[in-house]
């Protein structure tokens, strides 16, 4: 990653920037726009502390499951986060 070259950072921020980017991506904003006002900064430090992997594994288990509330089960499960 070419950003990850010139900064001295952790690996695993490395890591999260494919993802940063693409949000960003899909926003149409760049990286720092989407960090900045898109995605909530808790969800980047679990990211970067290996806190997120248990709830990811909830997503994914339960992203087929119906909406019921409003909410599709893997909207609640981000939502509990």
């Amino acid at each position: 990653m070419p950003g990850c070259a010139r900064v001295k950072t952790s690996p695993t921020r490395c890591a999260g920037q494919p993802h940063t980017d693409g949000v960003a991506g899909k926003l149409g904003n760049t990286r720092a726009v989407c960090k900045k006002y898109y995605i909530h900064p808790q969800l980047l430090d679990s990211y970067e502390n290996g806190t997120l992997t248990p709830w990811l594994q909830k997503i994914r288990l339960k992203r087929e499951q119906p909406a019921y509330g409003g909410l599709h089960a893997d909207e609640k499960c981000c939502w509990r986060f």
